[in-house]
């Protein structure tokens, strides 16, 4: 199926962070073609989602993924509770995990470190060998589905430049905030958004003097009077600072949200985000 200015493919992603891509690289192992949208023009450069279970692990495994994954891929990441960054004092955050009683049983291990802009480039590849494509700088302003299928608009984000799409499905993996299931009135259940949000500052600083005993992915709790958030263990000297705060308390300036954060600038940022539990949607051709 195709349309004027488009073209045709079995499924069209609208994606965020790795499941849009997870889902493209195992369609396309089974012959399944597909085109993935993302509205960010690279492949994530920040450690988020940052600790794969022996279940996503099992998974990379049958995409054929396993040797490159454990080439890079470390222990599950750790945490110690400290007063303050440069203090003597620490205790572990927890003394152990919850799949720690599979270790014996698994073949993959339990858990490991394996964040988003580790893993994004091997599905990235996986995804394009087996010949689908992947389109960074993308969006999906609208589309329409029929008896037929789905017709996707998709927009470069630098040229303005679109074109409609036909496929038979269209997967909605952008996240709990999907535009895709809120334009289907697909609605979720649950306790809905928490009144708290999560700050991330990252940054770059000869920090890891402090904590030379941990590695890539490790973090530190800092807990006293006066702060309360995780500094956690980057690569180098970059890191990033997560902390939570009230909104209806406290009022971050809008100078520290900007996105100068791109490529480890030295100068502070922070992105704010709410957490919401949602369930699985209805079905219908576009899933979400």
């Amino acid at each position: 199926m195709s349309d004027a200015g488009g073209h045709a493919g079995s499924c069209t992603y609208r994606r965020r962070r790795r499941r849009g891509l997870a889902t493209s690289a195992l369609l396309a192992k089974h012959g399944v073609r597909s085109l993935l949208v993302e509205k960010r023009r690279e492949i994530f450069i920040y450690p988020k989602a940052r600790n794969l279970s022996f279940r996503s692990l099992e998974i990379l495994r049958r995409l054929g993924l396993g040797d490159e994954m454990h080439a890079v891929a470390e222990h599950v990441s750790d945490l110690v509770v400290k007063p303050m960054l440069n203090s003597a004092e620490e205790e572990p955050a927890w003394t152990s995990t919850p799949f720690s009683p599979l270790r014996r049983t698994e073949p993959e291990p339990s858990a490991q470190y394996l964040p988003q802009s580790r893993l994004e480039p091997m599905l990235v590849r996986e995804t394009r060998q087996h010949g689908n494509e992947v389109r960074y700088g993308t969006e999906l302003p609208s589309f329409e589905q029929d008896d037929e299928g789905v017709a996707a608009v998709v927009r470069e984000r630098d040229s303005g430049a679109t074109e409609t799409i036909r496929a038979d499905y269209l997967v909605a993996a952008d996240g709990v905030h999907s535009p895709v299931r809120d334009s289907l009135a697909i609605t979720t259940s649950g306790y809905g958004a928490v009144p708290i949000f999560v700050v991330f500052i990252y940054f770059k600083a000869p920090w890891r003097k402090f904590v030379p005993q941990l590695g890539d992915g490790d973090g530190v709790q800092v807990k006293n009077a006066d702060a309360d958030g995780i500094f956690l263990v980057v690569e180098g000297d970059f890191g990033i600072f997560i902390t939570t705060y009230f909104p209806t308390k406290v009022k971050l300036p809008s100078s520290s949200l900007g996105s100068g954060a791109r490529r480890y600038s030295p100068r502070q940022s922070a992105s704010r985000s709410t957490w919401r539990s949602s369930t699985s949607p209805r079905g219908s051709r576009t899933s979400a």
